[in-house]
């Protein structure tokens, strides 16, 4: 895949993903809804934590992520098992820093797409992705269920 293609599905892909909160107030964001493990403010740090992990930190490149996101956000974690809220990002703070990502991604990686990984990374399913190209493809992925939750919960909202 051309890299402009590649680089306009992040930037369309993430568009998206905002579109389906924009009208969900964040009064709202920590519902979570019958059925369901985690609320919008879990989906959408861990949206913005997890690509950084997968491209930036695995990659040695510099992140731009704030101290304590990973705490709140990576995999692995939901709110029930959360010490505490307090300190708990800001929704502006998420939208913000979900609005650069895609930038930051292409300003760093145009010219290292074929690059292999630093730290290549095995998915859940066992698949291990070796270059920068790969991960951003799985990284669409990911990021492709995230905004399928936040689309059903949206509806229970």
């Amino acid at each position: 895949m051309k890299a402009e293609v590649l680089f306009e599905a992040l930037s369309d892909i993430r568009g998206r993903t905002l579109k389906i909160v924009q009208d969900i107030p964040e009064s709202k964001w920590n519902v979570i809804p019958p059925g369901f493990r985690n609320h919008v403010r879990w989906h959408l740090g861990h949206i913005l934590v997890s690509q950084e992990k997968m491209l930036f930190l695995l990659n040695e490149e510099a992140s731009s992520i704030p101290e304590g996101f990973s705490e709140y956000f990576a995999g692995g974690t939901d709110p029930s098992t959360w010490e505490s809220q307090e300190g708990l990002p800001e929704g502006e703070v998420i939208l913000q820093l979900l609005k650069e990502q895609p930038k930051r991604i292409k300003q760093t990686f145009t010219e290292k797409l074929q690059q292999p990984m630093v730290h290549p990374f095995t998915s859940a399913t066992g698949i291990t992705y070796n270059t920068v190209e790969e991960m951003l493809h799985f990284s669409l992925y990911h990021e492709g269920i995230h905004a399928g939750i936040l689309m059903a919960m949206k509806k229970i909202i």
